[in-house]
């Protein structure tokens, strides 16, 4: 036999085991000699989660608006905004449009029509679909916003202060920041440098697709690696953010296939 492959699920029955973090008892221990190395031969995922760091320290999502410009200390106005990490472009174009209308209907009406305007329209942010970036329309009678930092990114503003027309200047990041998983093994593969630090590094899975549904990445380039033990009852799976945190999976489990091949050489 010069080559194997062993199927890992995360749901599989064993303490404290998560979609992010597992380990799977073998039903035999392999006995593997240093001519032995193991790749990711696929990976089955589902696109329900955001890094640990955003779900410790979730930022709040508003849009602060102001009478005057540069002038943040007096007359602001906080309109709260939903999450939107978890989402899809359509889910969120909506829940922006209703939810900043209403919020801004809240808003007295003798400050709201300051302006004089009153004619019933809807503010906030629009999606362009030819441009594919989000505008804002500032309701009356204000005169600059200001986004939160993660709504900003969200929704490609590089700037935080911004007027009436703004357009983003990047498409939408819907997938809060979490665009690589790194798949470690910790005992199985000898350590890698991974930046400034080493890490039993399986492979760096590029994260493609719409939240809420599931991704399969099959890798016909195999990064081979060298086994740290030549005798292995149970593999550990971490699955980890660019920042080093766990991904946290809202739903779904994760199934890894691994590929055991003899060097010949």
């Amino acid at each position: 036999m010069e080559s194997f492959y062993v199927v890992l699920p995360s749901n599989t029955k064993q303490e404290g085991n998560k979609s992010s973090t597992f380990t799977v008892r073998l039903p035999q221990i392999l006995e593997l000699d240093s001519q032995w190395t193991v790749a990711v031969s696929s990976i089955i995922y589902p696109l329900s989660f955001t890094s640990a760091e955003q779900e410790g320290g979730e930022e709040e999502q508003y849009v602060d608006l102001y009478y005057r410009k540069n002038d943040p200390l007096k007359n602001v106005c906080r309109i709260k905004l939903p999450t939107l990490k978890q989402s899809t472009l359509t889910r969120t174009k909506e829940a922006l449009e209703k939810v900043f209308n209403e919020e801004y209907l809240k808003i007295p009406e003798k400050i709201r029509n300051r302006s004089g305007n009153k004619t019933e329209i809807s503010y906030g942010f629009f999606f362009n679909y030819d441009l594919h970036r989000f505008s804002f329309s500032m309701p009356p009678p204000f005169v600059q916003a200001k986004l939160s930092n993660r709504l900003a990114y969200v929704l490609g503003f590089t700037n935080h202060l911004i007027e009436d027309g703004a357009i983003a200047k990047y498409d939408p990041d819907l997938a809060s920041e979490v665009r690589q998983i790194f798949c470690y093994a910790p005992n199985l593969v000898e350590n890698t440098i991974v930046g400034n630090v080493t890490a039993p590094l399986l492979r760096i899975i590029n994260v493609q697709g719409e939240y809420g549904s599931v991704t399969e990445s099959i890798y016909t380039s195999e990064h081979h690696h060298r086994l740290s033990s030549k005798r292995i009852s149970e593999i550990s799976v971490e699955l980890r953010d660019t920042s080093g945190n766990l991904i946290q999976f809202s739903w779904g489990s994760v199934i890894l296939t691994l590929h055991f091949k003899k060097n010949l050489f």
